[in-house]
């Protein structure tokens, strides 16, 4: 697993499994962003994450700083929009 710098000291997750001689994912991008955080607190050398800010996808910020997310449902079976 990668943490690839994004934005705003979030990372992306990145990873790679071959576990599945079929469908191996190599570099697989999830979309999902987390704030890394500091070493394992149990002395290995893990990366930790210290949260979960969920998918990458847009989001409409409220003036008082909160955001609204996942609102593409509401557009994903339309059709004949310009």
């Amino acid at each position: 697993m990668e943490l690839v710098p994004v934005e705003g000291g979030l990372c992306e997750i990145v990873g790679t499994n071959l576990s599945n001689p079929a469908f191996p994912l190599v570099r697989y991008a999830a979309d999902d962003l987390v704030e890394p955080g500091g070493p394992c607190s149990c002395g290995l050398p893990d990366r930790t994450v210290t949260t979960l800010e969920g998918r990458r996808e847009d989001n409409i910020v409220l003036p008082d700083g909160s955001r609204i997310r996942g609102i593409d449902h509401l557009v994903n079976d339309s059709i004949d929009i310009r």
